[in-house]
């Protein structure tokens, strides 16, 4: 149902809140819960901050970060380069590698077309290293020739 959030005032999608007698939307009502919830050290970074998720069987508790980090999306996978176990995965187009690899063979490289150091988004086949901003770019363009 769409309505007017009592907290941000805007007209979008809203949930009725029975706790206050209220609408609020899913934006709102997320970020006051994390700000509503208790503090604690994070199991995964071991920083005190908000605490979003505790598990059943005694794990956690997890800030926003760390839970999507360790429990929500990655469980441990092999790295496609190195073969590592690892949680911490990045996809790119060789498939999905750990932090490691991920810096190793993308961070730090410069685009042979802009000129820019940073995180290589592609490989040509002669193996230079293209930016997201300059990808995206090509892709426009390309899209644009194909129109």
């Amino acid at each position: 149902m769409k309505g007017i959030c009592h907290i941000c005032k805007k007209y979008r999608r809203v949930r009725a809140d029975y706790k206050i007698g209220e609408k609020t939307c899913p934006q709102c009502q997320k970020s006051e819960q994390i700000k509503n919830s208790p503090n604690a050290t994070c199991t995964g970074c071991g920083k005190f901050r908000p605490v979003v998720w505790r598990g059943k069987d005694g794990k956690g508790p997890y800030c926003t970060t760390c839970y999507g980090r360790l429990i929500w999306y990655p469980k441990h996978r092999f790295c496609r380069l190195c073969g590592k176990n690892s949680a911490t995965m990045f996809r790119i187009r060789k498939g999905v590698v750990c932090d490691k690899c991920f810096r190793e063979e993308c961070q730090g490289n410069k685009c042979f077309v802009c000129g820019r150091d940073g995180a290589t988004h592609l490989r040509t086949k002669m193996g230079k290293s293209m930016c997201g901003a300059c990808y995206m770019a090509f892709l426009r363009a390309l899209k644009s020739l194909l129109e």
